[in-house]
């Protein structure tokens, strides 16, 4: 038997871009939404309570969210606790909080103010959502099922992270099977080089925020911009785009037993119907 045939197939992992900020994935018959614009039939994962995150949110979907965002939305489903393992389907969720990108600096201050009046009815409607909207934080995601360990970092990756964060960010994500990174407007450079240093087997820049920002008349880059700062095979996946990529088999499993909790930090907490 060559050498080649004797190194065993492992699973692929395919990526959907959904539309705004969602993503599906699938690994084999497991399957999971992030952030859906839209309906889906997915088990869903909510990350935020940005206005175009929870619109696919339906009661008749499994969904896994902070209790602050189901109690919000009036959605039965899986309340996740930060920095603890929760069950989804085939899925073992691990969620992090990190502090988002401020809001606008005074350059995006002026941008969002002229594209306000450009789209008033679209501004006012951001606006009202905006202000009902629970303090929940943004949160990552390491994601587990099977063999295969996932980091999903949503915009965590920009300039004003400060070193402790970044350093539980490696802590807890560092080193996955893959890691999907969201991109805001200039932090191209931090998005990039902070991925790399995450270090895993495959990184993906992911055109998260560009497709919200293009509907409310804000300027975009290129995924390409971060990709220059990147280490050198990253995958880029665009609004509308699809990614297969193929893992490594493994004799053992990543993902956590069912009894165990992240080191030091107790055991998992109940899944919810």
């Amino acid at each position: 038997m060559s050498a080649a045939a004797a190194v065993p197939a492992g699973p692929v992992l395919r990526l959907v871009h959904l539309g705004q900020s969602g993503l599906g994935l699938s690994l084999g018959t497991a399957r999971l939404a992030i952030d859906p614009p839209d309906p889906v039939f997915d088990p869903v994962l909510l990350t935020w309570s940005e206005a175009e995150r929870v619109a696919g949110v339906r009661n008749r979907t499994p969904v896994a969210a902070l209790p602050e965002i189901l109690r919000w939305r009036g959605v039965e489903g899986t309340a996740l606790a930060l920095e603890q393992w929760t069950e989804l389907g085939p899925w073992q969720l691990r969620p992090l909080a990190y502090p988002p990108i401020p809001y606008a600096t005074p350059r995006e201050a002026l941008r969002k103010a002229r594209s306000a009046l450009l789209a008033p009815g679209l501004a006012k409607a951001r606006l009202t959502h905006a202000l009902g909207r629970p303090k929940a934080p943004p949160i990552a995601c390491e994601l587990c099922c099977g063999a295969v360990r996932i980091a999903y970092l949503g915009q965590a990756l920009h300039r004003f992270q400060g070193p402790a964060d970044l350093a539980r960010l490696n802590r807890f994500l560092g080193g996955a099977d893959v890691a999907i990174a969201g991109i805001d407007f200039d932090d191209e450079a931090a998005a990039g080089r902070l991925l790399g240093e995450l270090a895993p087997r495959v990184g993906v820049l992911a055109d998260l925020v560009g497709p919200i920002r293009r509907r409310l008349g804000l300027p975009t880059r290129p995924l390409e911009v971060a990709a220059a700062h990147s280490p050198a095979g990253t995958l880029l996946l665009a609004e509308g785009g699809l990614l297969e990529i193929p893992l490594p088999a493994r004799r053992g499993p990543s993902a956590p037993a069912l009894s165990a909790g992240p080191p030091g930090r107790g055991r998992r907490p109940a899944v919810r119907p």
